[in-house]
């Protein structure tokens, strides 16, 4: 009689979600990338709102460079869970896999849907990066101007990849004093000082100029582009 108490207890139990993330990842880690899949989609069938086998699993697809399978499970996060902290890495993923399939009026309405949403810096150095990307240096160089402008006290990484823009485009006089920029707030960023010394300007107290606020709104570019299809379709 024990035995068959027990034998019908173990029948009658199953893992938990934590627990089959758990196991998937350590699945993942082992390099057993199917048997990872099948625990995500255990934890789903059970729970189909959990967002971190979700998110685990849209990890698999983008590394399998399965573009639209990745997306589709990031957008699925991001709506389950638009105030997580976790947020602005799902739209750097979902823009990734929006750009790779080619789908340039997409990614647009995303970067500007998410600065809409947001309007964080991140959100408006996401837009700038990809808008470059796509070839768009008019509306880029606004972007990138606006990531600047919501930069947080001490965050210099919008005025270094600003910077690279400027460099990317030929305009060494801007690069030079975004580049200054950068260095008042993070004097100690040894990137920007060697950036600094490769203009012939020496880091130190005298080399960094304080950013300004800016005042006035900052212009809106818009700029009609064709969409580009992926290869095949």
């Amino acid at each position: 009689m024990l035995l068959g108490f027990l034998s019908l207890s173990l029948l009658g139990c199953h893992l938990t979600n934590p627990t089959l993330r758990e196991k998937a990842y350590q699945a993942k880690r082992q390099g057993n990338i199917p048997r990872a899949v099948e625990l995500y989609n255990k934890a789903l069938s059970q729970y189909p709102a959990d967002w971190r086998a979700l998110e685990r699993l849209a990890d698999i697809r983008f590394d399998q460079q399965n573009w639209m399978d990745a997306q589709h499970g990031y957008e699925y996060v991001i709506s389950l869970r638009p105030d997580n902290a976790r947020v602005s890495r799902w739209l750097d993923q979902v823009a990734q896999c929006l750009f790779e399939q080619g789908r340039s009026g997409a990614l647009r309405d995303l970067l500007r849907n998410a600065n809409e949403q947001y309007g964080n810096s991140v959100d408006f150095l996401r837009q700038a990066n990809y808008l470059t990307k796509l070839g768009d240096m008019d509306q880029a160089k606004v972007a990138y101007q606006k990531a600047t402008h919501f930069a947080p006290e001490g965050d210099a990484e919008p005025y270094i990849a600003m910077a690279a823009f400027y460099e990317l485009i030929g305009d060494k006089s801007n690069a030079i004093n975004t580049l200054r920029l950068a260095h008042s707030i993070a004097p100690q960023n040894m990137s920007i000082a060697d950036r600094l010394r490769h203009y012939g300007i020496v880091p130190g107290p005298t080399a960094g100029i304080k950013p300004v606020p800016v005042a006035l709104p900052l212009p809106a570019v818009e700029a009609v582009v064709t969409e580009v299809q992926p290869a095949g379709q």
